[in-house]
């Protein structure tokens, strides 16, 4: 799908009208030097029960220090957080303290709408840190199937994400995805 400069899709005001000159700037603040070894060793050697979850944890409070630091420095209109794919502690962090919406890049194959639908329901019970409302969710799908019209792909994607779940409060309310 490409979108025009100034179109909408339901995240809020264009930063952009039709017409108006470029303007801004985007600002990549890598989590680490990725893929080094030297990464993969400090992520694997940290207590995310310690650091999160046991009763004296600081990790809460460091994440929400961090958005706090990043919004008085950088004054971003827009902060996107990638996360790790899957269930996984930082993704819980990112989605339910970092994030106000939640865009969920999704693969057009049967494992990863699995794993995203799955995802998903978790976080259809979270609410924004900063004024407890529910998370906007967004679908946004990579690589749909070029062998079918996108229109049909996008409603089967949505179908499938939306099929009721066993807890029906889990169940998803996505709309059309992008």
């Amino acid at each position: 799908i490409s979108l025009e400069v100034g179109e909408v899709y339901g995240f809020g005001e264009p930063m952009l009208a039709p017409g108006d000159p470029p303007r801004g700037w985007l600002r990549v603040l890598p989590a680490g030097s990725s893929p080094s070894l030297e990464y993969w060793h400090r992520m694997a050697s940290i207590d995310w029960k310690r650091f999160l979850y046991d009763e004296d944890a600081t990790g809460l409070e460091f994440f929400v220090d961090l958005r706090d630091r990043i919004s008085a420095e950088f004054e971003p209109d827009l902060l996107l957080i990638d996360s790790r794919t899957g269930i996984t502690e930082i993704g819980n962090v990112a989605t339910s303290v970092l994030a106000d919406k939640v865009v969920c890049i999704v693969a057009d194959s049967a494992e990863n709408l699995e794993g995203s639908r799955a995802v998903l329901r978790g976080l259809r019970r979270h609410r924004r840190l900063s004024d407890s409302a529910l998370l906007e969710m967004r679908i946004a799908v990579s690589r749909p199937h070029p062998s079918i019209p996108l229109s049909t792909r996008l409603d089967a994607i949505r179908t499938f994400l939306e099929e009721p779940a066993e807890m029906l409060d889990a169940t998803l309310s996505i709309g059309t995805p992008y």
